[in-house]
Parts: structure tokens; C-alpha cells; sequence
């Protein structure tokens, strides 16, 4: 039996700490409480009647919840002079208790906290003092106006029981019983819970809850999972550096590609017109010029190709070179190719266009040109009739 038990204490204990939940500390006025109560009371031993003897209780209560599963309080209570046992007191009331009470929350302890639970049960323990209002007796006779009595004082403890049902986040219904245990007393006490007697106590309370009630949970701790935060702070960390030797690497790049350009502004122009005469200039030579960072012939220059095509036709013998450039914005790489793409624009419409054939046709690009001071001039194609004779 004793193993019984001892087995059955060992596995509440772990069920109840497998229960228990990290919460932030409440602030010092949350989950405050006051209850108003009543009920009756009856006496359990010292050859009293439970149901003659039977009072009526009120009092009040003033609480904290430390924590989800604890909570400590002062209450007062007082029993009322009814019954047979109005003969032994001098005054309208019976008994005064006023003490101190824990209580842990049963749901909480065993189930975990939670905020929106409508029901639950609580055990209280308390101990306080425990006043009796005795009249003198002599001879057999009662005195029960009390003048020449004595009150009795004495130290009580108390089990009991909460019964919750939380109607809102303000308000809350109990039933509460309890046992009141009378265990030190005056000398020559002969009063029902003072001098080891007992009292049974039902009664119901209305609780009303002052400020923030409840409690926020937090996660615990757990190792496993700060390793892993850490494991992947250092898989970002290691990915920053990488990007940083990127960006390293492309500045290092840029720096270089600007080194290049330098080199080209500061580079000296290919020579690629011969010197001719005016005259030599007005019959074989023909310009056409294009759009900043375009190929394409406009409108206003194609009367140009088409003086070139008419020469040709006239000339059957004549050939034309046509030598494209670009101006010295962007890069070296670029004014190449938009340089020939330009020759050979003036080249795809003289035989599309005016059928010339390829052959008497020689198209190139010069990159870069200088031949002209203003620099939008140099994006031109320059074509130079040959063998017009």
C-alpha cells in the first residue's frame, strides 16, 4: 500500500511540473481580488447538534494570485446568534474569525494555465484567530447578558475548498466549504471550534476581480533551440561575408573598367580620312549621320544614300566604301559595334533599297572617330565612291 501511494505521489509530482508554464512577473497590483460572502455554519464535535446549532456565516476576503497555480489572502468572517446556541453568547454574534489563507489552483496545477478556463477548483489552508463571545456560568445558570462574562481567544485552522466559475474577466461565483478547526484555546473553554471543536462552513462568494487578471505566458528556455538560433546567426554571418567579397570583387571591377575608359578619352584618334581636294570631297564623298546611340537611317538622311546608289548606277564600274564611326560617349566596346552597325546600315539599304549589288559595296566600322570638332558630327558613316572613271 505505502508503494501505492508513493508511486501514485511520484507521478502527480511529474504531471503537475510537466504542467507548469513560464509567465512574466505580474506587476504588484495585478490579479488583486476582493469576494463578499454567507453562508452557514454547524457545529462538528463537543456534543453540539449539527442542524439545531446550524448559524448563519458572512465575511469578506482580500486576495493575491502569485502565480497561475498560487495565491495568498486575509479574510474575515462572523457567524450570527441563532439556534441553541443563542443562549451562550451575550451578543448578536457568535464567533469572529480573521486569518491568513493560501490556495492552489487544482486546473492550473495538473492541466497548465489557461486564460479563457470557465471552471475550476482551488484548495485553501488558512490559520488566524478565533474570537467566542462566553458568558459567565455559575451554578447551572447562564448569564446572557454577558456582564459578568469572559470572551474566549484562540487559534483556529481551516481547510476548505473553492468551487470557480469565472463569469467574466471581472467577476467570479464560488461555492466554497471548509472545515474551521479550533486547536489552541483558552484555559476552561467550552465553546464549539475553540478547544480542538470543529465547524463545517458553506458558503457561496462573489468575486470581483481589481485591475489586470491573468497572467501572460512565455516560452521556456530550451537549449536545442538557442543552438540552432545560433547555428543560423552564423549561416548569415558567413553569408554577409560572402556578399562583402562580392562587393569587393565588382568594385574591383568597376575600378578596372574605369582604368579602360580613361585609356580610351586619352587614346589618340585613328587616322582614317586621306586628304582629298574639295572638289574631289563635293563628288565622291558622302556623309550620312545618325542619332546619338542609334544605327538607324533617318528620314533626312536617306536623299544622301540615295545620291550614293544614283552615282552607282551611273558609274557602272564605281565601287563605295563606307566607313562607320561613333562618338566618344560610352565604352570602347560599344562605339565598336555601333560603329560598324552604322556602315553596314547605309550597306543593307543601298542593296535592298536601290539593288546595288554586294560586291561593289565595302562596309566597316572605325570604332571611335575625331574627324569633326563638335562630336555628335563623328556618329556618321563617311562613303567614299572609288574608281568612278
Amino acid at each position: 500500500m505505502k508503494k501505492v501511494i508513493l508511486l501514485a505521489a511520484v507521478a502527480f509530482g511529474v504531471m503537475s511540473a510537466q504542467a507548469q508554464q513560464a509567465v512574466e512577473v505580474p506587476k504588484l497590483t495585478d490579479n488583486l481580488s476582493v469576494t463578499v460572502k454567507g453562508g452557514l455554519i454547524a457545529p462538528m464535535s463537543g456534543g453540539y447538534d449539527f442542524i439545531d446549532d446550524m448559524r448563519g456565516i458572512f465575511g469578506a476576503e482580500f486576495r493575491k494570485q502569485v502565480t497561475p497555480v498560487y495565491g495568498i489572502g486575509v479574510e474575515g468572517d462572523f457567524s450570527l446568534k441563532t439556534g441553541s446556541l443563542a443562549k451562550y453568547s451575550g451578543t448578536n454574534i457568535n464567533h469572529l474569525y480573521v486569518g491568513l489563507f493560501g490556495t492552489a489552483n487544482l486546473f492550473n496545477l495538473i492541466d497548465g494555465y489557461k486564460a479563457d478556463r470557465k471552471f475550476d477548483v482551488e484548495t485553501v489552508v488558512g490559520a488566524g484567530w478565533l474570537h467566542a463571545f462566553v458568558p459567565w456560568y455559575s451554578s447551572g445558570v447562564y448569564d446572557a447578558k454577558g456582564t459578568d462574562g469572559w470572551d474566549k481567544n484562540g487559534l483556529a485552522v481551516k481547510f476548505g475548498l473553492n468551487l470557480n466559475y469565472n463569469l467574466n474577466q471581472q467577476f467570479t461565483v464560488s461555492l466554497k466549504p471548509a472545515i474551521n478547526w479550533g486547536v489552541l484555546a483558552d484555559a476552561q473553554s467550552a465553546w464549539p471550534a475553540v478547544d480542538k471543536r470543529a465547524n463545517f462552513e458553506l458558503q457561496a462568494g462573489l468575486t470581483y476581480h481589481i485591475g489586470k487578471k491573468g497572467f501572460n505566458s512565455v516560452k521556456p528556455y530550451d537549449q536545442a533551440e538557442v543552438d540552432a538560433l545560433n547555428k543560423q546567426i552564423n549561416d548569415l554571418r558567413a553569408q554577409n561575408n560572402a556578399c562583402n567579397n562580392n562587393v569587393n570583387a565588382l568594385k574591383s571591377q568597376v575600378a578596372k573598367l574605369q582604368a579602360e575608359l580613361e585609356e580610351c578619352k586619352n587614346a589618340k584618334p585613328v587616322e582614317v580620312v586621306k586628304e582629298v581636294t574639295a572638289e574631289q570631297q563635293l563628288s565622291t564623298v558622302r556623309y550620312v549621320y545618325f542619332r546619338k546611340g542609334s544605327s538607324k537611317i533617318a528620314a533626312d538622311q536617306k536623299p544622301n544614300v540615295e545620291m550614293i546608289a544614283a552615282y552607282l548606277k551611273s558609274h557602272p564600274k564605281a565601287t563605295v566604301s563606307i566607313k562607320g564611326y561613333a562618338s566618344p560617349e560610352g565604352s570602347k566596346e560599344a562605339n565598336e559595334k555601333i560603329a560598324a552597325a552604322r556602315a553596314n546600315a547605309v550597306k543593307t539599304m543601298l542593296i535592298k533599297t536601290y539593288k546595288v549589288k554586294a560586291d561593289r559595296i565595302k562596309a566597316e566600322g572605325q570604332g571611335v572617330g575625331n574627324m569633326f570638332e563638335d562630336a555628335s558630327w563623328n556618329r556618321v558613316s563617311i562613303c567614299t565612291l572609288e574608281n568612278a572613271k
